[in-house]
């Protein structure tokens, strides 16, 4: 859907710098001569500030129009082009109802004035303004399309409901300031504000086998994750990112190749970033670890954060590399990043960033494809703005920012 908006909005741009770049050179090459009473005149654009207002506000257009064309949909500037799109309008709409006022006295004259028409005189001169004013007014009055979000139930074959939220924090209610609202994940001040999306992979052969995962690096992207992926891809696709990290292990790494595809920015696959090690449990079925390593795999799904193998302990263990996740993606210069990974990292990076400890690791869940947003200030304190986020995985649903 994505897509199929950025196709539409290049060829109504197109058409816009068409009609605007026309309606400058119809206009700068109108021009007439007659001869009325032996006195001989000359017709052209210039005689009419009005008309020279026209051709220059056209100008402008076809020249905001060209470099519109080649500027990126996912970069911070296109935000930007909304704005310029209504400006550029206003322009357009002022400068053809000044050259319209004056075609018009020069078509039927202005008897109160004592103005006589002259377009019987210079009639290829009018045609050429004529022609002109249509152009001019054709580039006006096609806009191209706004970014919006999507909003929709949860079924793929129902119409969406499309709705433009500008000023998400005061339309919403979104907190500006959240200072000493957690505790600060960095040991240092950050150069900027920061903004973090967390997306976890999509379905794996593994979790389509109800197969224990950890960190083994066995367990591929199914179809269907692909196809998640691509969602997520579709999701995001109007946000920029400065950088993309990602877990190394096949399944994360799969899902970041496909939703970075097509981006300028660099993917970094990050060792911090790699799912919990679960020794003997990982790839076996939740059946037979039930069965056959019931105290391991009873503590490991009821009471995780005592979960141990010979004294290592996962949970504390992913919670230690989860603060050292978030202080390598903080760190680092850009303000926007995307970070793909698995389900327990997800909720150590979601849980260490709330000041939660290992003993509310499943008071958190994120789904294949779940999108998570965090914010940060200068101290390096977090606040969660989203959390597991799914209505793209059942219908054309993109995020704005």
């Amino acid at each position: 859907m994505a897509k199929i908006k950025r196709i539409i909005t290049t060829l109504v741009r197109l058409l816009v710098l068409g009609a605007a770049l026309s309606a400058t050179i119809v206009m700068v090459t109108s021009h007439d001569s007659a001869e009325v009473l032996n006195l001989s005149f000359d017709a052209k654009y210039t005689n009419a500030r009005a008309f020279v207002y026209f051709a220059i506000t056209n100008a402008i257009a076809s020249g905001y129009g060209f470099i519109a064309l080649f500027l990126s949909f996912s970069t911070p500037l296109w935000r930007l082009v909304f704005l310029l799109d209504v400006f550029m309008t206003l322009l357009l709409t002022s400068s053809i109802s000044a050259a319209l006022a004056i075609a018009d006295v020069g078509k039927k004259g202005n008897s109160h004035a004592g103005w006589l028409p002259v377009c019987g005189q210079v009639p290829e001169f009018c045609d050429h303004v004529t022609g002109a004013l249509i152009a001019g007014f054709s580039a006006a009055t096609q806009r191209p399309p706004t970014l919006q979000i999507r909003c929709s139930n949860s079924s793929p074959d129902t119409p969406s409901i499309t709705e433009k939220l500008e000023h998400e924090a005061s339309m919403t209610g979104a907190a500006y300031d959240f200072n000493r609202a957690t505790t600060s994940l960095t040991r240092k001040l950050l150069s900027s504000p920061k903004k973090v999306t967390l997306v976890r992979h999509g379905l794996s052969s593994w979790n389509q086998e109800s197969r224990i995962q950890g960190s083994s690096n066995l367990s591929v992207l199914t179809e269907t994750g692909v196809r998640q992926a691509e969602r997520c891809r579709e999701a995001l696709a109007n946000i920029y990112f400065d950088q993309c990290f990602s877990s190394p292990i096949c399944r994360a790494k799969s899902t970041a190749e496909v939703i970075w595809q097509g981006r300028e920015g660099p993917l970094v696959f990050l060792d911090s970033l790699e799912e919990a090690h679960l020794f003997f449990l990982e790839g076996m079925k939740n059946v037979d670890a039930r069965r056959e390593y019931p105290k391991e795999y009873i503590t490991w799904r009821e009471d995780p954060a005592n979960f141990n193998v010979n004294g290592v302990y996962p949970l504390q263990k992913i919670w230690a590399t989860a603060s050292e996740a978030w202080r390598e993606i903080l760190y680092t210069p850009g303000e926007h990043f995307l970070v793909i990974t698995h389900k327990s990292i997800l909720r150590a990076l979601i849980c260490t960033a709330l000041g939660l400890s290992p003993e509310r690791f499943r008071a958190i869940d994120v789904n294949n494809g779940g999108i998570t947003v965090f914010k940060f200030n200068t101290r390096g304190e977090a606040m969660l703005q989203s959390l597991n986020m799914t209505a793209h995985m059942y219908s054309n649903h993109i995020y704005l920012n």
